[in-house]
């Protein structure tokens, strides 16, 4: 407004509508807000930047786009959360499955290594217990723990070692790649688009009372934007004058986290921008997904001889980049925040929740091995066989060491 005066030359006395908004129309076909103001000619012009729409362009005149401006969407941030199961998650599910094969395809090979020897083979239910027994050897070899495989057979002893040159390379890359799984806090992205939040049944949305966004929700049918629409119909949406947006995103979506809140993003940068400065750290994020572009420009009354002035001279500073240079200068305290958060790298000790899933399978096997045990108590002669011995190959039983 200031280098409009200074340009065209003429005094100006700003004005401010009763209700604090940007406008809606009421059935009556009258306005409300700023909206209200020029509809009227109670002023010759409003400031904004208002989003064009089909009903503001039917009350009053519209200039020529500042910017180009969507919808954006603010959430909260989670807090940094340390996966309790995470020493499982340090390989795929693909590479525990290829372990598992590898064990199978090492049992077999050293059963049939074994059996080719000439000796008589022993029956099946001797060479299915053979077969846990070599397999289980194999597991505790993979688990750090000493083998009571006796070997003089050649052949078994190379394939014994290329086993135990496997689990080095296994047990090595797991160590590593576990430090950074204990050391690295994953941030939890709850939602990444529209449909996301369409699909969670719990969640609130801010929009700005009389602002454009709410109108867009409410008429639009179909798509996304139309199921987010269905949210009036349900009690989920807040609507709220500009002044208490930023107590809104401190208690409900970052303090609460069951509300999101929708706006342009030039708002919501500067939401963003002010938390920033008094919290110090981000807060909130933006969503991905840009949706409905808005053009966003001053509004004027209409037939107005400023019009075409002010129209020419928005594309003046538009060409030399001047508004989108204000627009970075006063929110680049937001710049850093726009991204969705991921991993964040931790200095703090680690604490027993940290090894709570550790716990938790340490405890599953000691309750296993108690099964067994009693089992084996209950019923003895179910577990003693003969202990086989192939060619170079004795597995001891633990009934017959026991």
């Amino acid at each position: 407004m200031r280098i409009q005066n200074v340009d065209i030359i003429y005094r100006y006395a700003l004005s401010r509508p009763s209700d604090g908004q940007w406008g809606r129309v009421l059935d009556n076909g009258s306005w409300t807000g700023m909206m209200g103001m020029v509809h009227r000619n109670e002023v010759d012009l409003a400031l904004g930047p208002f989003a064009a729409t089909w009903d503001r362009a039917q009350a009053v005149s519209l200039t020529t786009p500042i910017v180009m401006d969507p919808l954006s969407v603010v959430v909260g941030r989670q807090s940094p959360k340390t996966n309790t199961w995470g020493f499982v998650l340090v390989f795929s599910p693909a590479t525990w499955l290829g372990i598992l094969v590898a064990v199978f395809a090492f049992t077999v090979t050293v059963l049939a290594v074994s059996s080719s020897s000439g000796n008589k083979r022993p029956g099946r239910k001797i060479l299915g217990l053979m077969g846990l027994n070599v397999a289980f050897e194999f597991l505790r070899t993979l688990l750090q723990q000493d083998s009571r495989i006796d070997v003089k057979y050649r052949p078994v002893k190379v394939l014994l070692g290329c086993w135990m040159i496997f689990v080095l390379g296994v047990s090595r890359m797991y160590s590593s790649v576990l430090v950074s799984v204990l050391t690295v806090r994953n941030t939890p992205v709850l939602f990444k688009n529209l449909q996301d939040i369409t699909q969670n049944p719990s969640i609130n949305i801010i929009l700005e009372e009389g602002a454009a966004a709410a109108s867009i929700f409410r008429n639009t049918k179909t798509g996304a934007i139309g199921a987010v629409g269905e949210f009036f119909k349900q009690g989920r949406v807040m609507e709220m004058p500009l002044t208490k947006f930023l107590d809104a995103m401190n208690t409900r979506v970052h303090g609460k986290k069951d509300s999101l809140l929708i706006a342009e993003q030039l708002l919501c940068s500067a939401m963003m921008s002010q938390s920033f400065k008094e919290e110090g750290y981000c807060k909130f994020y933006l969503l991905p997904e840009y949706f409905t572009q808005y053009r966003m420009g001053l509004i004027i009354t209409k037939n107005s001889p400023l019009l075409d002035p002010i129209t020419y001279r928005i594309l003046l500073y538009h060409s030399m980049g001047l508004y989108e240079s204000w627009i970075n200068k006063e929110n680049a305290q937001a710049s850093q925040c726009y991204s969705a958060p991921g991993a964040v790298s931790t200095m703090e000790p680690f604490s027993v929740n940290s090894f709570a899933g550790v716990f938790g399978a340490l405890a599953a096997g000691l309750l296993l091995a108690s099964v067994a045990l009693a089992l084996e108590i209950c019923f003895p002669g179910a577990w003693t066989v003969e202990p086989a011995r192939w060619r170079g190959l004795n597995v001891h039983n633990y009934s017959q060491s026991t």
